[in-house]
């Protein structure tokens, strides 16, 4: 925001103005000068003249002459400005720096068609994440089919999956199409993808190799352009080295993979995510806004939330 006539000769500390929000940028270029050595940083805070306060990512590297390696002439600092991934992501609520980098990484893979293995504890919003994943996707306009894995019983999630024909097995009255098939074209979302058996594994993998698969007491394969999202509150590592989980499922799934950190490790999100769902409460029940006091606040910020925002939302 400053014309390069008005730049000349001034010292960056003069450019950066008194702004507080600047002096991490100031105190980089310092180190750089001060240790020679080049710097690499993401999101630094940087506030121009106008006051509209953002992030950076930056590299500032010392400049020297080759023939006098030794003597230093002075600094680069090259940046750019990080985009706001809050106008991206409006419905997802959390501007701690660790939850900022899970949307960074969400808003960065969406438009692509790569698989996605999001990890975290139970009621950490990763179904929250795969939604936000399919509505910045290309395939936004093609179906997304969730499925969570646990909550079938283990003789009926193939026939979930893969659909069966009539007569494949008892109560099998008819044709039934499976997620697999009813998300071509679309993305499909398997939640709690670490309590699926060995065998349903097996089919799974067939469709990520080949892209078809074959319903349950049918004959013919089907084929399928389905993106995958999958999710697990569990160590899918730990899983493959105990043999519950297969390795090569798990290189399969783990193309992107990202994990969504507890409440407990990002609690500066803590009283914005209470006041969202205080907002919340008030307009379906149709009372006026409330909110919390500095007592309360602290009672919410001293508890570790082992439920994580689902508890936190139940608690409010």
């Amino acid at each position: 925001e400053i014309p390069l006539v008005e730049a000349r000769h001034k010292s960056l500390s003069d450019l950066l103005g008194a702004m507080p929000a600047n002096g991490v940028l100031l105190t980089i270029a310092q180190n750089v000068l001060r240790d020679h050595e080049e710097r690499v940083h993401n999101r630094v805070p940087f506030c121009p003249p106008s006051g509209k306060e953002t992030l950076l990512s930056l590299k500032a590297s010392p400049l020297k002459l080759k023939s006098e390696p030794q003597e230093l002439l002075g600094a680069i600092v090259a940046f750019k400005e990080q985009p706001d991934r809050s106008k991206e992501l409006p419905e997802i609520v959390g501007r701690s720096q660790q939850f900022t980098e899970v949307l960074d990484l969400v808003a960065k893979i969406a438009p692509t068609d790569s698989r996605v293995l999001i990890m975290g504890e139970s009621g950490t919003g990763k179904g929250l994440l795969a939604n936000a994943i399919h509505r910045l996707s290309p395939r936004k306009d093609k179906p997304f089919i969730k499925l969570n894995c646990a909550a079938i019983p283990e003789g009926l999630l193939e026939s979930e999956l893969f659909g069966h024909e009539k007569g494949a097995f008892t109560g099998a009255v008819g044709k039934k199409p499976g997620k697999f098939e009813l998300a071509n074209g679309g993305m499909i979302f398997l939640d709690e993808i670490g309590d699926m058996s060995p065998s349903t594994q097996a089919k799974v993998l067939q469709v990520l190799q080949e892209g078809e698969f074959t319903p349950v007491g049918g004959s013919q394969t089907k084929k399928v352009d389905v993106r995958i999202i999958a999710a697990t509150n569990k160590d899918l590592f730990m899983e493959v080295q105990q043999g519950r989980f297969r390795e090569d499922l798990f290189y399969r799934l783990n193309v992107i993979t990202f994990n969504v950190p507890p409440l407990r490790e990002r609690k500066s999100d803590i009283p914005l995510l209470a006041d969202y769902f205080l907002e919340e409460v008030a307009k379906r029940s149709n009372n006026e806004n409330k909110s919390f006091s500095r007592s309360a606040l602290d009672l919410l910020l001293a508890y570790p939330w082992p439920g994580n925002v689902r508890e936190l939302e139940n608690a409010v």
